[in-house]
């Protein structure tokens, strides 16, 4: 009677951690999924902003208004991933974003773009922050990735 009460223990244990087994790996994976669909989206939400951008710095904005809003279209869809998956924080610094860019004039100087970059600064702070890819900011001037005091110790 013993043995077959210690089997049936031994067969609940066994079964109780496979079922706790498979439940942290359908767990591990959604984050895994759920991490890359953001990074993706951030991805293709950054490229399409920067092409507008780029559309408008060049001054073609007026000349084919056709082509702008194909890449505002593309924007949106971008866009509906960060609103969909992203954290609150991240999604108001890419509303930042896309208003700077709606606001934004070419000008001789190139006054304008500093507001855009500082906004595109500070939806890459929040993405990095969300995806847990770093504290590191990217400096143009030094091309590599410029790591705080913190991130250094």
């Amino acid at each position: 009677m013993t043995a077959v009460v210690a089997g049936i223990v031994s067969a609940l244990v066994g079964v109780l951690g496979v079922g706790v087994g498979a439940w942290l790996q359908n767990r591990d994976n959604r984050r895994r999924w759920l991490h890359d669909q953001k990074l993706r989206g951030a991805v293709d939400f950054i490229a399409t902003t920067g092409d507008v951008h780029d559309h408008r710095l060049l001054g073609q904005a007026e000349a084919s208004g056709s082509k702008e809003r194909v890449l505002w279209q593309r924007v949106q869809k971008s866009r509906s991933v960060l609103y969909l998956l992203c954290e609150g924080d991240t999604v108001d610094k890419a509303e930042e974003l896309i208003k700077s860019i709606r606001q934004f004039e070419p000008t001789a100087d190139h006054s304008g773009e500093d507001v855009t970059i500082s906004r595109l600064r500070d939806l890459v702070r929040a993405l990095r922050h969300e995806l847990g890819t770093g504290e590191g900011q990217f400096d143009p001037a030094l091309r590599e990735p410029a790591t705080s005091e913190v991130g250094a110790l």
